[in-house]
């Protein structure tokens, strides 16, 4: 951690980013504060740095590394964790589906590993520490951990889309299965031979995503009548990245 605090010596506007990524997470509940932080056997500390984006609105991102080891001789936490068979679609099978048809789409889940919650026994596995206040070495250190599944995690794609396997298993809407095999871990696509279809499905899998307490963002498309229809129903903008 303080390692990581040199790094961004003579960059207090990344550090402050940095610091408000941590923060943004907690006021989401995506990770809590451990107000008596024991070590035990069922403990692990997670070390964590900032990978630069080339973007205007979020410079870097903070990554937690589930591969890093604390010493030579011992596992990390992706050592022990079970990766399970892969669900993911074959991406292939899904470059040859999305060329199939005149109009396509495409639109990905917003901060999709966070929105799955982790089980309260599993939550000390995924402690990290950062300072009260960055910019004050000597302030206080404070312990986190993880309240959802994190990116990094060597078994999170697996239960990204079982939980999605799960909501659309369980959906009633014709288009479920559809859906189903429209996703490349986080990311979705599809197409249709005319642009009604599209505008229906997008609608479906906006709700149906809405159920899972999930939302599809960073919408684009060739269909100028999907772009009319997005423009007036999306709260966000075609094409652009949200801080993510």
């Amino acid at each position: 951690m303080y390692n990581q605090l040199k790094r961004f010596q003579h960059q207090p506007d990344h550090l402050k980013c940095y610091d408000n990524i941590i923060k943004e997470q907690l006021k989401l509940g995506f990770i809590e504060e451990v107000e008596n932080p024991v070590t035990s056997p069922n403990t692990h500390y997670l070390s964590h740095h900032a990978v630069r984006k080339n973007s205007s609105t979020t410079p870097l991102r903070v990554v937690y590394n589930c591969s890093a080891k604390p010493s030579k001789s011992s596992a990390s936490l992706n050592d022990c964790l079970m990766t399970d068979l892969s669900l993911t679609e074959k991406l292939f099978d899904l470059l040859v589906r999305f060329r199939m048809n005149k109009f396509a789409c495409i639109a990905d889940i917003e901060k999709a590993f966070l929105q799955i919650g982790l089980q309260q026994h599993h939550r000390d596995f995924t402690r990290f520490l950062w300072l009260e206040d960055p910019f004050d070495e000597n302030s206080r250190v404070k312990t986190y951990r993880f309240r959802s599944v994190l990116f990094g995690a060597t078994c999170s794609p697996f239960l990204l889309q079982m939980t999605l396997q799960y909501h659309f298993q369980r959906s009633h809407s014709p288009y479920s299965g559809v859906l189903l095999f429209s996703f490349y871990v986080d990311n979705f696509q599809h197409n249709a031979d005319n642009e009604q279809q599209l505008v229906e499905l997008y609608d479906v899998a906006n709700v149906e995503m809405s159920k899972a307490g999930m939302n599809l963002r960073q919408w684009n498309t060739n269909s100028k009548l999907l772009k009319d229809h997005i423009s007036q129903s999306y709260r966000g903008v075609i094409g652009i990245s949200t801080c993510g």
